[in-house]
């Protein structure tokens, strides 16, 4: 993916919920999303929000990355496989005390160059260390 891709990306996110973009939102959402095939991204775009239960939450990159990863793009799942998936990431969410009910922690971090920006990062339920500058809601 290149950058102007990741622009493309932005403004048809631009286009559902009026966010401003700015270079840095354009580095920092390439940085997270590159290796991600660019057709996928934006299949994944309205899915979130075409979903009522994600109404009034910010898009970030990681939830187009897990939304992209439960599709399955690239795993070549079949729909048995891809619904035991979702059912085994449905009860690890369910025992974990860390993440909210969509497997998610959100919060805020701290860039030298940007500033805070908020962020949410897909919980993998193992306790692992947050990265450095996040601070959880």
């Amino acid at each position: 993916m290149t950058k102007n891709e990741a622009l493309r990306i932005l403004h048809k996110i631009q286009s559902y919920d009026g966010r401003t973009i700015g270079e840095g939102d354009v580095l920092a959402w390439h940085e997270a999303i590159n290796d991600l095939p660019v057709e996928h991204v934006m299949a994944a775009i309205p899915r979130w929000f075409g979903n009522r239960d994600y109404q009034g939450q910010r898009l970030m990159p990681g939830h187009l990355r897990a939304i992209v990863e439960d599709l399955g793009h690239g795993r070549g799942l079949t729909d048995l496989q891809r619904t035991t998936l979702r059912h085994n990431q449905a009860a690890a969410i369910d025992a974990c005390t860390h993440c909210d009910d969509k497997g998610w922690i959100n919060g805020a971090i701290d860039h030298d160059d940007v500033g805070t920006r908020t962020t949410a990062f897909r919980c993998d339920h193992t306790n692992k260390p947050l990265p450095p500058g996040f601070r959880p809601d």
